[in-house]
């Protein structure tokens, strides 16, 4: 991983904070883990960059892309900073396709039962491009941020 960060914090007035920040990554990955109570298999990140702005109380996402033979990625959006951090919300829309051999290792996980469902919830985000899209939103920090299907 490398980067930089360069940030003029007001802690007196988050509002006017003003900075930018960028992040790259060329071998990385996730999983091993769990979401929403499913296990992840590791899922390689391959190139990941990041380049979020700051200013007049947002971190606008002004990159933010993910590259890999597993999966392709996207985020845009912004973040409303607060001075309090638990007030801190995501305003973002993910775009993500991934390999046909990434989403079937994830099926495996899913019990049996539900995996209708899981196929259900990803139909309504699917677009005809092969893409999944979501919008996320709300606290960070202190809260759950709400992952909702794009229409497309």
């Amino acid at each position: 991983m490398s980067g930089s960060v360069n940030l003029k914090v007001n802690t007196k007035d988050i509002k006017t904070s003003t900075g930018n920040i960028l992040l790259q990554l060329t071998e990385g990955q996730v999983g091993n883990g769990k979401v929403y109570g499913v296990k992840l298999p590791p899922i390689d990140l391959g190139k990941t960059r990041a380049t979020i702005n700051i200013q007049k109380g947002k971190a606008e996402i002004k990159e933010f892309m993910v590259q890999s033979d597993d999966i392709e990625a996207n985020v845009d959006g912004y973040f409303l900073l607060q001075q309090n951090m638990q007030h801190m919300s995501a305003h973002c829309k993910l775009r993500y396709k991934p390999s046909d051999d990434t989403l079937a290792a994830v099926r495996k996980q899913i019990p049996t039962e539900l995996r209708g469902l899981m196929d259900n919830e990803l139909n309504r985000a699917k677009g005809k491009d092969g893409y999944y899209r979501y919008s996320i939103f709300g606290r960070l920090f202190g809260g759950k941020p709400q992952f909702r299907p794009l229409k497309q």
